[in-house]
């Protein structure tokens, strides 16, 4: 597979079925989400990010703040296709 030809064979690769995002992955924020309006407070980031150009895991808090000095360098970067190819990437 190659980047060209990502968006006509992803659907018919084996296990794009079990790709997410799939369902328990959002419920988490439904919870999140009941919780902030039970309680009447607004849900914060608490980690947001990107590695790898698409790969991120945004959590949310009630009631806390994240860390004052959040670190500013950016991501990771991307492999370089001429080394990895796209197949073995999440990009």
């Amino acid at each position: 597979m190659t980047f060209s030809s990502h968006s006509t064979a992803l659907p018919d690769h084996p296990d794009f079925s079990r790709a997410v995002p799939t369902p328990d992955h959002f419920i988490p924020l439904l919870y999140i989400a009941g919780l902030a309006d039970a309680e009447s407070c607004p849900a914060r980031v608490l980690v947001d990010g990107y590695t790898y150009g698409s790969l991120s895991m945004t959590s949310y808090a009630l009631d806390a703040d994240g860390p004052k000095d959040r670190d500013k360098r950016p991501a990771a970067t991307l492999p370089d296709p001429m080394v990895v190819p796209a197949e073995d990437t999440n990009t």
